[in-house]
């Protein structure tokens, strides 16, 4: 059974301009842990991401954030 060892949550809006809770959770231990992104609002979903998946996915957000495209 998995634990809820971490929780954030950040307020966005979604593509229609309406707001909604970015959920950002850890569940589980050591290497079985896994990240998940919970986007609750008019739109909801979940990605469940590996270790090695959240890491990529923050250096993609790095560099778009730091893209003056």
């Amino acid at each position: 059974m998995s634990r809820e060892r971490f929780r954030a949550t950040l307020q966005v809006r979604n593509p229609d301009g309406e707001w909604a809770t970015l959920i950002v959770t850890r569940q589980g231990w050591s290497s079985e842990g896994r990240t998940w992104l919970t986007f609750d609002g008019g739109w909801r979903a979940t990605a469940v991401l590996t270790d090695q998946q959240t890491a990529e996915l923050m250096g993609q957000l790095g560099q778009a954030s730091g893209s003056s495209g």
